[in-house]
C-alpha cells in the first residue's frame, strides 16, 4: 500500500520557525509512523488520478529541490512518506477528466522532528 518518499509541502509561512504549513482543498490528515508519516485524504469521485510530488530542502537558505513524483490510482486514499531532518514539501494533486486539477494539497517544512505537531492551515487560492 505505502512506499517511502518525502513529505507534502506549501511554503508561505515561517519555515524557519519550524511551522508545518498546509494548503489544502481536500481534507488532509497525517499519522506519524515508524518511518515518517502516513498522509490520508478524503474521497473525490471526480478525480481520475492523484499525483504526489516530494521536494527536499537540503539547505535552509536555498529553494526546495524537485524530487520524485508518483502517479496514484483514483481510489488511493493514503500514502506513507519517509522523513528525516531535511524539510520536505509535499504536493498532492487530484486530476479530473481533461487534465483539470480538481483537488490540491501542499505541505511545507515537514521533518521527522515536527511531523507530530499541530499543522497550520492556510486557505487555497482556488
Amino acid at each position: 500500500m505505502a512506499s517511502p518518499l518525502g513529505c507534502v509541502g506549501v511554503g508561505a509561512v515561517s519555515e524557519a520557525a519550524g511551522a508545518v504549513v498546509v494548503t489544502s482543498s481536500p481534507v488532509l490528515a497525517g499519522r506519524v509512523t515508524e518511518r515518517g508519516i502516513e498522509l490520508s485524504w478524503d474521497a473525490a469521485p471526480q478525480v481520475i488520478e492523484w499525483v504526489l510530488r516530494v521536494s527536499v530542502r537540503p539547505d535552509p537558505r536555498q529553494d526546495y529541490v524537485e524530487g520524485t513524483a508518483e502517479t496514484l490510482p483514483a481510489g488511493t486514499r493514503s500514502y506513507e512518506v519517509a522523513l528525516d531532518e531535511q524539510p520536505r514539501r509535499i504536493q498532492l494533486y487530484g486530476h479530473a477528466r481533461g487534465g483539470k486539477i480538481d483537488r490540491r494539497a501542499v505541505i511545507s517544512a515537514l521533518t521527522n522532528g515536527n511531523s507530530g505537531a499541530q499543522w497550520k492551515r492556510q486557505a487555497t487560492a482556488s
